[in-house]
């Protein structure tokens, strides 16, 4: 036993020091954990890819205030469309290029992960781009 832990605190030892460091490849393997090509992205990631935080802030709001002002809820929308207009849209710093900016975000976001609600908040935000016409 005691053996092989001297083995192995050999083996460790070399692998760490300054010889292996910059000519070492491990960390760029497939072999280490480290989200490289082929590894499974999480949500966060993805909403992060899309750039949804970016595409609502051009509207000046936080995606927190956008969920607020649009009433988005974890799996349903709780505003109905007649509660919006194209003044209180325009007032809130929404256009209908923005609108459908922020909707092709939720497509996007909808083809690659199983979140259900962005594929109700793409299609109320195309449905409120219309107000401003086609």
């Amino acid at each position: 036993m005691t053996r092989l832990f001297c083995v192995l605190l050999t083996l460790l030892i070399s692998l760490s020091g300054p010889a292996m460091g910059e000519y070492s490849d491990f960390g760029r393997s497939s072999l280490a954990a480290n989200g490289g090509a082929g590894a499974a992205k999480t949500t966060g990631e993805i909403v992060k890819d899309v750039g949804l935080a970016g595409r609502i802030g051009q509207s000046g709001m936080t995606t927190r205030q956008a969920g607020e002002f649009f009433g988005w809820g974890s799996k349903e929308i709780t505003k109905p469309l007649s509660s919006f207009s194209r003044e209180s849209l325009g007032t809130a710093g929404w256009t209908r290029e923005k609108l459908l900016d922020v909707a092709q975000g939720y497509r996007k976001l909808a083809e690659v992960t199983p979140n259900k609600s962005a594929p109700l908040r793409a299609e109320q935000l195309e449905n409120l781009a219309n107000l401003f016409g086609k």
